[in-house]
């Protein structure tokens, strides 16, 4: 890598750093360390969710066929998919008001 030239600023970054430190092995460490915590996690629920998903549509293959036949289904089964067995176990999600009509989604 090569530095920048002399009355260019070096790029932004996301991290706020001490002045100085700009380049040193740990200010590198710093950023890296919160580029990955930004992005590891939506990967590893992302990935979570679409295994888990295949997994249930196979063992249940009528709400497979359900959703195969009326696609405008897909929405309310992801949010089942979630709920039945969420990616992410250690988290709860807790409803803040009851759904409209007092109903549950089909």
């Amino acid at each position: 890598m090569t530095p920048p030239s002399a009355g260019t600023a070096p790029p932004a970054s996301p991290v706020p750093e001490p002045r100085g430190t700009i380049g040193t092995p740990a200010a590198r460490v710093a950023r890296t360390t919160s580029r990955t915590s930004a992005v590891l996690p939506g990967i590893t629920t992302t990935s979570g969710l679409l295994s888990n998903s295949l997994l249930h549509l196979d063992r249940f293959p009528d709400q497979r066929e359900l959703i195969r036949r009326d696609p405008t289904r897909i929405p309310a089964a992801i949010e089942e998919l979630l709920r039945y067995d969420a990616p992410i176990q250690a988290l709860a999600r807790t409803a803040t008001r009851a759904p409209p009509n007092n109903e549950v989604s089909p």
